[in-house]
């Protein structure tokens, strides 16, 4: 009884305030589920499927969303007792672009940085040196924020030594110059500028792909190049690889300064303007620890088809993988849906294996061999062989909402790193070209859609220690 009464006073501390300046606290139950647990932590924008981004600390989740109003909120979860803690920020969210979406990280020294809320506009970012809710504090960067007014993708990493990195985009689709910044001291520092802005004959913008780092310490990306805000100007794709983020090569060509210019280190497949190219490529470790890149482009039957490639002897050698059986136009602006889908997943040692999801609907599963041929995975055991566990719940849409899903992200220990800490789950709209959905007959809660629960799910050994 004296737990629980410690406990209590705890709550009334941190509705007081007291706990956490700024803040508002409140219990929430903790779900049991067999070998999973979910905590409610708030009620958050469904209008668009834009992702928050979370991170532990501790045992502890920390999460960065749009709450109901929209705003920038920021909440700490304590899975043990249940006392979810979040402030707000006087940044809002318009509501219906996709490309916003929130990212979470915690340095080296346990600090913890929330940056995103922007496309070609001005960043939303936060830092708490400590860790601690209460000293989260918004601003800028670097200086009075001059190049973070039309930014777009802040992405975090690590470099080689283990700093924390985060790379985004000064500019718009089609004319945007790629900056990096070093946290260290406490303090962001600029870096060389990582992809450029032209091509030598006009301007152009990178869509990278995820950076994976090998055992070597060099750094592998590949990058989507296009020409306007149109997604069908998208023309090449490139591979480039770092040490340190200032200097960057090819797989073949030599290194230079950057910022990476088309063509400047490896091109990996040119397909040119109004192929069918998505700015979406996925990279990859093989089984031998080379690159794998797989992107997606019409064939040569003018459908829409997954490419694979990986260096060969002096040059870089593709091949289709899959092709769907019809052709959806790949052209326009804004955030698209009807595309390709892609999932690649990689094990040191072992062959990709991807999950396609074409247009109509037809869906195959690959494992991906060094020469890039391709094989079906073996077949799963028997289920009536498997141990049974409970499966993760889902939060389901209300009818009235247009394109409406399920959204499940999982959650890393370092915010883009780290082992995984469970999963956040919720329900959106997908996106409408990143404008506003009307209200219809058929749909009439689209335009103005009614706040989704959001969850922590997580195991039982986060909070056991076992």
């Amino acid at each position: 009884m004296k737990v629980l009464s410690c406990l209590t006073s705890l709550i009334v501390l941190c509705l007081a305030g007291s706990a956490h300046a700024g803040s508002f606290c409140r219990q929430e139950k903790i779900d049991r589920l067999d070998q999973l647990s979910s905590i409610r932590i708030d009620d958050v924008w469904s209008g668009v499927r834009a992702q928050p981004g979370a991170a532990t600390v501790g045992s502890s989740l920390m999460i960065a969303y749009y709450n109901k109003d929209r705003y920038v909120s920021i909440a700490s979860v304590d899975p043990r007792s249940g006392v979810v803690c979040s402030r707000s920020f006087g940044f809002r969210f318009e509501g219906w672009d996709a490309h916003n979406n929130l990212r979470m990280a915690v340095g080296e020294d346990g600090s913890v940085h929330v940056a995103g809320g922007s496309h070609g506009s001005p960043i939303f970012y936060a830092v708490s040196k400590t860790g601690r809710l209460d000293d989260f504090r918004e601003g800028y960067m670097l200086g009075k924020g001059e190049d973070e007014q039309e930014a777009t993708y802040p992405t975090f990493l690590k470099a080689t030594d283990k700093s924390l990195l985060v790379m985004y985009r000064i500019g718009h689709s089609g004319e945007g110059v790629w900056v990096t910044n070093r946290w260290d001291n406490g303090k962001w520092f600029r870096m060389a500028p990582a992809y450029g802005d032209t091509n030598g004959h006009h301007s152009v913008s990178a869509y990278p792909s995820t950076i994976v780092t090998d055992s070597q310490g060099v750094s592998h990306v590949a990058i989507v190049w296009r020409e306007t805000p149109d997604v069908a100007t998208n023309y090449q794709v490139d591979y480039a690889q770092t040490r340190d983020f200032v200097h960057w090569s090819g797989y073949f060509a030599k290194g230079n300064a950057g910022p990476v210019m088309p063509g400047q280190a490896d091109i990996v497949d040119k397909p040119g303007l109004k192929q069918g190219l998505v700015n979406s490529a996925q990279l990859v470790l093989g089984r031998n620890g080379e690159p794998v890149i797989f992107y997606t482009k019409y064939n040569e039957a003018g459908k829409n088809a997954v490419f694979a490639a990986r260096p060969g002897e002096g040059e870089w050698v593709h091949k289709e993988i899959a092709a769907d059986t019809v052709r959806s136009p790949v052209q326009g602006g804004g955030t698209m849906v009807g595309l390709v889908s892609m999932n690649v997943v990689a094990s040191t040692g072992k062959d990709p294996v991807i999950t396609i999801t074409f247009p109509s609907g037809a869906r195959t599963k690959l494992v991906v061999g060094p020469d890039l041929s391709t094989s079906k995975p073996p077949a799963m055991p028997n289920a009536a062989q498997l141990v049974k566990t409970t499966a993760e719940p889902r939060i389901e849409p209300p009818k009235g909402m247009p394109a409406a899903i399920s959204m499940a992200i999982p959650v890393r220990q370092e915010g883009f790193d780290g082992p995984v800490m469970g999963r956040l789950i919720w329900y959106a709209q997908q996106p409408n070209r990143d404008h506003p959905r009307p209200c219809t007959s058929e749909a009439p809660l689209a335009c103005n859609p009614p706040p989704s629960p959001m969850k922590w799910v997580f195991p039982e050994s986060l909070v056991s220690g076992q």
